[in-house]
């Protein structure tokens, strides 16, 4: 079954309307508007059942490290074009797991999916066509369907432009581990109850189908 993740919880009451999530992202160590102390990241990952994924473009594998350490998220994710040789370092000092970034559209993202395998336990496959249209979009979905039949089993997961509209075909091309969803889930900033439901429901209620 596809997981699907909510990233940028920023409330208590964001966690209550995310609770059907399989993961979901605390953005900690970024310039995103929905950046937490570390502290206040640590209240809200003690709240929730589902499994928590630490966010951040942090490129210090040091303070990282000292940042997973103190919070003990079950996955560690580096939004940083970190090394693969200080992402094993993250990996081997941390508590859970490790997931990293490649832009979908990028020079050689083959051969960085490559290099971060061994050291990581799944790629975060980031899209950025659909700021530029639909067929944008779908160009890099073929991608990821290439980048998905050369790595398997290994897990892929798929961020950029989803919503609750667009994840079933999205599901439907790429077959990914998990998708992966911030602002396509949100009104005027903040998680809308009912996008996230319908997100979640169509993101497990299609992969259902899939197996039937």
């Amino acid at each position: 079954m596809a997981k699907a993740k909510i990233c940028g919880i920023t409330t208590e009451e964001e966690l209550d309307i995310c609770k059907g999530a399989d993961y979901l992202g605390f953005i900690v160590e970024s310039s995103s508007p929905k950046n937490l102390t570390p502290e206040r990241a640590s209240e809200l990952m003690r709240l929730t059942s589902a499994k928590t994924v630490l966010v951040t473009t942090s490129r210090d594998p040091i303070a990282l490290m000292k940042l997973a350490n103190r919070l003990e998220p079950d996955v560690v994710q580096i939004h940083s074009l970190m090394s693969p040789r200080d992402v094993d370092f993250v990996l081997k000092r941390t508590p859970g797991s490790v997931w990293t970034r490649v832009g979908v559209s990028e020079p050689g993202v083959s051969a960085r999916i490559k290099s971060l395998r061994p050291v990581s336990s799944a790629v975060i496959l980031a899209c950025l066509g659909w700021k530029s249209g639909p067929d944008a979009q779908v160009k890099e979905w073929k991608i990821c369907h290439s980048l998905r039949n050369e790595f398997h089993p290994y897990p892929l997961v798929i961020s950029g432009g989803l919503s609750p509209d667009l994840v079933s075909d999205a599901l439907e091309l790429i077959r990914p581990f998990a998708v992966d969803v911030c602002a396509g889930v949100e009104v005027d900033g903040r998680k809308d109850r009912e996008l996230v439901e319908r997100f979640i429901r169509t993101v497990h209620q299609r992969t259902n189908d899939r197996m039937g």
